[in-house]
């Protein structure tokens, strides 16, 4: 399920929070993961979620899809352990709140992403994304990291078969 939460923009309608507390109750019951999208409402978002969390007795597995907020702001989500997800938001010049935000992920609630169609990252900016590109997005986290780009490949591919409970493959992809 993938929510988009820009709506919560400047009032939080209870029928929209009621809405995704039911989203999150049948993911929780089915043991499925929950990718959320908050643009400019990282605060409105964690107080909705803790709130939901205690009524659930915990919350599913959750993705901060496209992470765009700040390191205070991503700081409040990994509390709440979820996975991060970085983009090729990472690379542009003027995302350095993102870059910072990267340091500051556990290792082992990293994921990375391409967001295709949009937010081609560095050196692909104003085309179409595409898969292929989310290699730039893993050098410049890896680099962020102080991570080789083969070591960040593994160890966000494994943070994705865990998040999505997928069957562990007889290798994990090489970056090379």
């Amino acid at each position: 399920m993938k929510q988009d939460w820009t709506f919560l923009r400047p009032i939080i309608d209870r029928s929209k929070i009621a809405a995704f507390e039911r989203q999150l109750r049948i993911a929780k019951t089915l043991d499925k993961p929950v990718i959320i999208h908050c643009r400019d409402a990282a605060g409105e978002m964690v107080r909705v979620l803790h709130d939901i969390r205690e009524r659930l007795q915990g919350l599913p597995r959750c993705v901060m899809h496209c992470w765009a907020g700040t390191a205070d702001e991503v700081k409040a989500f990994v509390e709440l352990d979820f996975f991060i997800s970085f983009s090729g938001i990472v690379t542009f010049k003027t995302a350095e709140a993102v870059r910072e935000s990267v340091a500051l992920v556990p290792e082992d609630r990293l994921l990375i992403e391409t967001d295709c169609p949009f937010l081609a990252p560095v050196p692909h900016r104003g085309k179409r994304n595409e898969p292929a590109f989310v290699r730039s997005v893993a050098e410049r986290v890896a680099e962020i990291r102080g991570l080789s780009p083969d070591d960040l490949a593994r160890r966000t591919a494994e943070n994705a078969l865990h998040c999505f409970k997928l069957p562990q493959p007889s290798s994990l992809p090489i970056y090379s």
